[in-house]
C-alpha cells in the first residue's frame, strides 16, 4: 500500500501560501484533468500524483486543517493526514468525470455562492454578520435573511457552507457557499495571524527617542522609542495581531517606523538644521563616515 510522499503541499497544487480557496480548487481540478486514472491507464506514475494532489487538497481544501499545516507542516496533521476528504474531493471531480469514487450524483444541482464582507477587526474578534439570500425555483424568487457566524482568525477566502442552503434543482436542495472577503484596513495589512503597520516619526524622535501611540487591533498602546532609532526598524508587539485559527494564541504586529523628511521648512528651520549639521559633522554617523572613507579610496 503506497503512502503519500511528504512534499510541500503548496508545491504541489503550484499554488503560493496566500492562495485562496478558489485558487486551491481551480489548481486541484486542472491537476486532476492532466492526471487522473481514467485519462492514465496502466500509468503509475500519474496515478502516484493524482493522490499526492488528492492528499494536498484534501488539506488545503479545509480552513481547519490548512492552519494546523501552515504552523506545524506534515506533522501537525499526522495521523489522519492522508484520510482523504472523499466526499470533496467527488464534488470538484464531478463535473469532469460524471461519476467519481462510485458516486454519481442528479444534476443539476443548484449551489449558491456569495460574497460576504467583513472588517479586519470583525475577522479578528469574530463577528454574526447577516446576509440576504436569493433564491430561484419554480415558484419564483425568494429571499432569506441569514445570519452566518464568522470564527474568529478567519483567513480571507475561507468558505462557510450552509448544507441545503442554496436553490432547489432536479437532484434536490443545493448548498450556500459563503466566501469571506476580508477588507483592506486603512492602517494595517495582514500576513497570516500577524498584521503589520507603517508608523511616521519625525527626525528629533528618531534621535532622541520618544513614548509612541501606536495603533492595535485591541486599540492604542505606547511604544517606547529608543534613542538612535533609524528609519525603518521594525518592532514587535507581542499578541497584538490575529487570532490564530485553529489553534491557541495570537500573532504579533510588527511595526515599522518610517523618518519623515519635511519638504517644506522656514528659515529659522534651516539656519538651525544647517547649525546642526556642522556641529554634528560626520563623526556621530558611523554608516556615512564608513562610507565616505570608501568612496575616497576609490578616488585615489
Amino acid at each position: 500500500m503506497s503512502t503519500v510522499r511528504r512534499v510541500d503541499y503548496y508545491e504541489l497544487l503550484g499554488v503560493g501560501r496566500g492562495a485562496t480557496q478558489e485558487d486551491i480548487k481551480r489548481a486541484y481540478r486542472n491537476l486532476a484533468m492532466e492526471l487522473h486514472p481514467d485519462r492514465n491507464p496502466d500509468n503509475p506514475v500519474a496515478e502516484e500524483k493524482f493522490k499526492e494532489a488528492s492528499a494536498a487538497f484534501s488539506v488545503l481544501h479545509d480552513p481547519e486543517r490548512r492552519a494546523r499545516y501552515d504552523r506545524g507542516g506534515h506533522a501537525a496533521i499526522d495521523g489522519n493526514a492522508d484520510a482523504m476528504d472523499f466526499s470533496s474531493i467527488a464534488d470538484v471531480l464531478e463535473g469532469l468525470f460524471g461519476e467519481v469514487f462510485g458516486r454519481k450524483r442528479e444534476r443539476p444541482i443548484c449551489d449558491v455562492n456569495v460574497d460576504l464582507a467583513v472588517s479586519l477587526e470583525e475577522a479578528a474578534r469574530g463577528a454574526e454578520k447577516e446576509l440576504v439570500v436569493e433564491r430561484s425555483s419554480a415558484q419564483g424568487t425568494t429571499r432569506e435573511k441569514l445570519t452566518v457566524r464568522v470564527p474568529a482568525g478567519v483567513q480571507n477566502g475561507a468558505v462557510r457552507t450552509v448544507r441545503g442552503g442554496g436553490e432547489v434543482g432536479a437532484g434536490g436542495p443545493g448548498d450556500l457557499h459563503v466566501y469571506i472577503r476580508v477588507q483592506d484596513h486603512p492602517l494595517f495589512t495582514r500576513d497570516g495571524a500577524d498584521v503589520l503597520c507603517t508608523v511616521p516619526i519625525t527626525f528629533p524622535q528618531a534621535v532622541l527617542g520618544a513614548d509612541l501611540d501606536v495603533p492595535t487591533l485591541d486599540g492604542p498602546v505606547t511604544m517606547k522609542l529608543p534613542p538612535g532609532t533609524a528609519s525603518g526598524k521594525v518592532f514587535r508587539l507581542r499578541g497584538k495581531g490575529l487570532p490564530i485559527f485553529g489553534g491557541a494564541g495570537k500573532g504579533d504586529e510588527l511595526v515599522t517606523v518610517q523618518v519623515e523628511v519635511p519638504t517644506e521648512i522656514t528659515r529659522k528651520q534651516r539656519q538651525l538644521i544647517e547649525s546642526l549639521q556642522e556641529e554634528m559633522g560626520d563623526d556621530s554617523m558611523p554608516s556615512r563616515r564608513g562610507f565616505l572613507e570608501k568612496l575616497r579610496g576609490l578616488m585615489r
